[in-house]
């Protein structure tokens, strides 16, 4: 579900760059397992679409998609690791 409060703001993509997690979420396929409400504010990185996650991803190493929310693009990445 998409959140429009802070700091959220109505986008899709959620990136929680907490060092322990590295975790990106799509917050339209959102599920209650993906723990949504455990990330916290200053782990926060949000963006709009795909492209912009993809160059993230590219330049970031370390991050997975996550297996609930993302599970094509989680399948797909942990098999070209």
């Amino acid at each position: 579900m998409k959140r429009e409060s802070l700091p959220y703001n109505g986008r899709r993509y959620l990136v929680d760059e907490n060092p322990l997690s590295q975790t990106i979420h799509d917050l339209k396929h959102e599920k209650h397992s993906c723990n949504i409400h455990k990330v916290i504010n200053p782990y926060i990185k949000m963006m709009d679409n795909l492209a912009q996650i993809n160059r993230f991803v590219l330049l970031n190493e370390g991050f997975n998609f996550c297996k609930c929310c993302m599970p094509d693009k989680h399948e797909l990445y942990t098999k070209q690791v």
